[in-house]
């Protein structure tokens, strides 16, 4: 099989599946977990929302369930 390459735009969004190897291999997240992961990184405040985060990357990144999400994973 060969490689599938998927271009992320824009250095937000790329330091967002640095801070979160695991989402960037494919797999799903729980939300509690990449929180942490990302207020270590410096993206997101102690009182940011990652919900809201990654809504602005609706199109890179999925919360699973959709009516009270606890888990995020990458669109593929």
């Amino acid at each position: 099989h060969g490689r599938v390459i998927i271009r992320i735009s824009g250095p937000k969004a790329r330091a967002v599946l640095e801070a979160l190897p695991a989402l960037a291999a494919g797999e799903t997240v729980e939300l509690r977990v990449a929180a942490e992961r990302l207020r270590e990184a410096g993206l997101l405040s102690r009182s940011g929302s990652s919900t809201k985060l990654f809504g602005q990357f609706a199109d890179l990144f999925e919360l699973v369930p959709a009516k009270a999400p606890n888990h995020v994973r990458r669109r593929m």
